[in-house]
């Protein structure tokens, strides 16, 4: 196992710690930086459809993230 699987593990588990949160802003959050260490990881497997999958995973969850602070103050 190379040092970078563990930074894809570390990302799946964030990840999924996000999906079992019920407060919708946390969920986000977990999102956004599980996402930010897959990818790494992807990038570390020069896995270009992977990278552009996260890249896309990170700006609907930020830009979901901005919609929800923007409506509840």
């Amino acid at each position: 196992m190379q040092y970078f699987d563990i930074l894809g593990i570390i990302g799946l588990l964030i990840i999924s710690i996000g999906v079992l949160v019920r407060k919708r802003k946390d969920e986000e959050y977990y999102f956004i930086v599980g996402s930010i260490f897959l990818l790494v990881y992807s990038y570390f497997l020069k896995n270009y459809i992977f990278i552009v999958l996260q890249l896309v995973f990170i700006a609907a969850s930020s830009y979901e993230l901005y919609r929800l602070k923007k409506k509840k103050p």
